[in-house]
């Protein structure tokens, strides 16, 4: 998947993760996304924050009480690349 990095932000401005925002919408689980969060990044993301990347992992599904079913990619790699 190629788009921009970016860092989620709580309400309070704490940093809740990763996500990339998509160049192109995707259709996961018959919706339409333009964006996934990101799990296993390391510290390499902060220097990639608001830059143009391409991500290479596996998607997976997340369950919350208040978010009920998401899609996350577990990340294997990660590179910038030219928009």
């Amino acid at each position: 998947m190629t788009g921009k990095l970016v860092n989620i932000m709580d309400v309070g401005g704490e940093s809740t993760g990763w996500a990339i925002q998509l160049d192109s919408a995707i259709s996961v689980d018959g919706k339409q996304v333009d964006a996934i969060e990101l799990d296993g990044l390391t510290k390499k993301a902060q220097n990639l924050e608001d830059k143009h990347v391409e991500v290479v992992g596996k998607l997976s599904h997340r369950h919350g009480a208040e978010r009920f079913d998401w899609a996350v990619l577990e990340v294997v790699s990660m590179k910038q690349v030219k928009s």
